[in-house]
């Protein structure tokens, strides 16, 4: 089977075949190769079964058959819907945050002013008369 697409998937994970490279000849052939080798095949053969047990009409349209023969609604006769709780809280975490993020601007703002009158009022020392220098002229 060429590589590459969901058939390929299920022969390389069910180990079932052998997958070659789309285009490439040489790839082609050692994969005919390595299914012609007795052991191989035997392999592959006795795999095959089991997979194939699992993918017939009957097995693949259980679940739908299941729905068909015994429907579900969800409703809200079976309670409340979980995604409306889950909404609710999720737009109540919104909020808090958003109310948090404009109370965090509002402090951040503060101490940037503060900061900046701090920086204004500094004055670089003299570090001649720091260190009992005098400067010579």
């Amino acid at each position: 089977v060429s590589d590459g697409d969901v058939l390929a998937d299920l022969i390389r994970g069910e180990d079932i075949g052998e997958i070659a490279r789309p285009g490439d000849v040489a790839s082609v052939m050692a994969a005919i190769e390595k299914t012609l080798d007795l052991d191989r095949g035997r392999a592959i053969r006795s795999r095959l079964a089991d997979v194939a047990s699992r993918h017939t009409w009957e097995y693949v349209c259980e679940p739908l058959l299941r729905y068909c023969r015994e429907p579900w609604k969800l409703s809200t006769s079976r309670g409340a819907d979980p995604s409306d709780e889950y909404l609710a809280r999720l737009e109540r975490l919104y909020s808090e945050t958003a109310q948090y993020a404009r109370k965090l601007e509002t402090v951040v703002a503060d101490r940037d002013k503060e900061l900046a009158a701090r920086r204004k009022h500094l004055t670089r020392p003299d570090l001649n008369s720091l260190f009992g220098r005098t400067k010579r002229g």
